[in-house]
């Protein structure tokens, strides 16, 4: 049986395939970066994304008032916190299903 290289940010690796990310853990991922501030450039090397995806997704987030610009640099909002608690709260709650089928 192949050895599974388990799960490395932000994607999980195995010897055959790449399974794509999610908008949502996408999004997740920009807004956990943004949490400190961040720049745009730090937000693409980070969350493995390239600039047309970060401007598509940045461009929702600060619509939906997840994200502030404050000079050059972006940060997460209390919304934007709220988002990143619900949403770790469901992937917990998905992973415990999931823990419990096997």
């Amino acid at each position: 049986m192949p050895r599974s290289w388990g799960y490395k940010s932000p994607q999980i690796y195995t010897p055959y395939k790449m399974v794509r990310r999610s908008r949502l853990e996408i999004i997740a991922e920009i807004l956990r970066t943004a949490l400190e501030g961040s720049s745009k450039t730090n937000l693409v090397y980070s969350t493995n994304i390239n600039f047309k995806v970060l401007d598509e997704n940045l461009d929702l987030l600060v619509e939906r008032g997840f994200i502030k610009t404050i000079g050059k640099r972006l940060y997460t909002t209390d919304s934007g916190l709220e988002f990143l608690r619900i949403y770790d709260k469901m992937r917990g709650l998905i992973d415990l299903e999931r823990i419990r089928v096997k």
